[in-house]
């Protein structure tokens, strides 16, 4: 009974505290006044965390609609298990990483001036850059998410990782504006090097939260995070 009532209910809060989050971000002047471009909330989706963001509030949203309501379409649940194992996950944890990484060697290597404003709201940064780690452990563990093959989460990564690249350089050649100012800092070698070694931390990052889900599948083997099972119960 406990268990259902944490599965049914566990998307949802989380689910809850991205979307304030976000109402948070746009309507807080301070943190508005962060967009790349001046009055566009939207050129905020140049930063990996603002997309990190987007990406967990769907998920979530996904998740909680499918606990509450019992839906067991097989095709529903693969599509949230894969989005959820391949790039939800492997996203949050790079996110995480590269950025408390960055803060500990020199906050200005993110934000220069603004991360001083960024950090001045201690719950909100760790929303951004903490809490969809947090998420997804506890998610994971509630789901027992079926295992991508590597094949396919790899392609979903790479066209993601692309689209990304596309997304910051688009920014830097039309407005002039790099996502993260160590980006221009670097020299074009140097700065090669640290795109392939942030690439290196995504794929890095889905061979570490898939061994933390092949983990919970050996010592925990029963699929309790299914709708089917619950409504049995």
């Amino acid at each position: 009974m406990l268990y259902q009532i944490i599965f049914k209910s566990s998307n949802l809060l989380f689910a809850a505290a991205y979307a304030y989050t976000i109402y948070f971000d746009y309507y807080t002047e301070v943190f508005y006044n962060l967009c790349p471009v001046p009055g566009f909330y939207l050129s905020k989706f140049v930063w990996l965390t603002f997309i990190n963001l987007n990406l967990h509030l769907i998920y979530n949203a996904l998740a909680a609609i499918i606990a509450l309501f019992g839906l067991s379409n097989s095709i529903i649940l693969n599509v949230l298990h894969f989005i959820a194992t391949s790039l939800v996950f492997p996203v949050g944890l790079t996110v995480t990483v590269l950025f408390w990484a960055l803060v500990y060697l020199d906050p200005q290597f993110l934000l220069d001036k603004e991360a001083e404003i960024l950090m001045s709201s201690p719950w909100f940064n760790h929303c951004l850059h903490t809490l969809p780690l947090l998420t997804m452990t506890i998610d994971f563990l509630l789901w027992r998410h079926s295992r991508p093959t590597w094949k396919s989460a790899f392609i979903v990564i790479y066209i993601f990782m692309i689209a990304y690249l596309i997304d910051i350089h688009y920014f830097y050649y039309f407005y002039n504006f790099w996502a993260y100012p160590i980006l221009g800092i670097l020299s074009l070698p140097r700065r090669i090097f640290f795109i392939i070694l942030c690439i290196f931390v995504l794929f890095a990052s889905f061979l570490v939260t898939d061994a933390y889900n092949r983990i919970i599948h050996f010592i925990l083997p029963k699929q309790r995070g299914t709708v089917k099972k619950l409504k049995k119960k």
